[in-house]
């Protein structure tokens, strides 16, 4: 519960969130209410999460850093 996290960490005086795996550490939402309520969120910036949860995006990302990649198709694949 992302309220209860939140409400905790702050009673407790926590400075940090630390997401682990799994859960809520691919929630681009959840790292952004971390971040605003001025606690950091020790995993990827929520404008990564977003970016790397959209696979064709991600390929895109990693090429344009020059990491090796599986070849396959380019871009968005749509079923019509």
């Amino acid at each position: 519960d992302e309220d209860a996290i939140l409400r905790i960490a702050k009673e407790k005086g926590a400075d940090a969130i630390i997401p682990g795996y799994g859960f809520l550490s691919e929630n681009a939402p959840f790292a952004r209410r971390v971040n605003e309520a001025g606690l950091v969120w020790a995993g990827p910036s929520p404008e990564a999460i977003e970016a790397f949860g959209v696979k064709h995006t991600a390929r895109d990302l990693a090429a344009k850093a020059d990491v090796p990649i599986v070849p396959g198709t380019k871009g968005l694949v749509k079923d019509e």
